[in-house]
């Protein structure tokens, strides 16, 4: 992987179901709103939290690859306009919803597990 020195807004899945009906639910919102959790997170924690949370023991292979020519360094979104309008606010830090993702997939897996096999087909 490249040295993950990206920063990109992640925001949980829930979350952002949960931004999408507070729009949807209030009447005054109209036209464009951007969705993120306003906030530049480092790929390389993300990557790293993803790791503790699955697999602590896993090595990570930093700067093994360049980044390609087209690679974006920072996507944040501004959701002042959301917030300002809907009243709605991210409230899940990141690392939880990394966490409740990675329970459901282990959960779950099983649903993955069969859909692999018949693809391999």
């Amino acid at each position: 992987m490249t040295k993950a020195e990206q920063r990109w807004d992640y925001l949980f899945v829930g979350e952002a179901a949960e931004a999408i009906c507070r729009v949807l639910e209030t009447p005054a919102a109209s036209g464009i709103f951007n969705l993120g959790s306003g906030k530049a997170v480092l790929l390389r924690e993300v990557i790293e939290c993803v790791r503790d949370i699955v697999n602590p023991s896993s090595a990570l292979g930093f700067g093994a690859i360049a980044y390609g020519g087209s690679q974006i360094m920072h996507l944040q979104a501004d959701i002042a306009r959301l917030q300002a309008v809907t009243g709605w606010s991210p409230s899940l830090p990141l690392r939880d919803g990394i966490a409740v993702t990675a329970a459901w997939f282990r959960e779950n897996l099983s649903r993955y597990d069969a859909d692999v096999r018949s693809s391999d087909r």
